[in-house]
């Protein structure tokens, strides 16, 4: 599985910083119409984290802080998004650490000036709802999975209709809607439980 996080940068470095932290689906497919609305106000750090299913939380602010320091960012705001509330919550405790490697601080190397939680948490409401959808994740076939994300796509051109950079990424959504992808997205339910 790729283990590799990947950053997009848009705008200019003199902006404030925004650093999108994506849900349990782990990327930027679904964020596309409010980075366009924030184009020119901030500068605007996107991610897509790895399919992988050993990562902790801890982990993931460890690949966050790593790639935003390779590219010379050192503070900013977060937006965490859903599963993103458990690495914005390590980076805020400075508890991150190389994956794979000794815990060590990470705050030194980023500084989070605040905290948006949109559809995030410090502790999810409902951890029986998070472990009742990853074990249903397990027992639903990908063909039906794959019937579902159909159907999903159709309503979500009705629902984006009004935001085209949104409505252009929908076939990227489904797309990487893999095996591994469902794997790792079940990984983090099991973080958030």
């Amino acid at each position: 599985m790729n283990e590799q996080l990947q950053i997009r940068i848009h705008g200019d470095a003199a902006l404030p910083t925004l650093v999108y932290l994506p849900g349990l689906h782990g990327d930027w497919t679904l964020v596309s119409s409010f980075r366009a609305a924030v184009a020119g106000r901030v500068r605007f750090i996107e991610f897509t984290y790895p399919r992988t299913v050993t990562w902790t939380p801890t982990d993931y602010a460890a690949a966050v802080t790593d790639a935003l320091s390779a590219n010379g960012i050192a503070q900013g705001w977060l937006l965490a998004e859903s599963f993103g509330s458990l690495p914005a919550w390590e980076l805020l405790s400075g508890a991150g650490r190389q994956p794979g490697t000794r815990p060590g601080p990470v705050a030194a190397r980023f500084k989070v000036l605040g905290l948006v939680l949109a559809g995030g948490f410090v502790r999810h409401p409902m951890p029986w709802g998070a472990r009742w959808m990853r074990r249903a994740g397990e027992w639903l076939p990908m063909s039906l999975y794959r019937r579902l994300l159909r159907g999903y796509a159709c309503y979500a051109k009705f629902r984006h209709r009004n935001a085209p950079e949104t409505l252009a990424s929908i076939g990227e959504f489904v797309a990487r809607r893999t095996a591994p992808d469902r794997e790792a997205m079940r990984a983090r339910l099991r973080l958030v439980a």
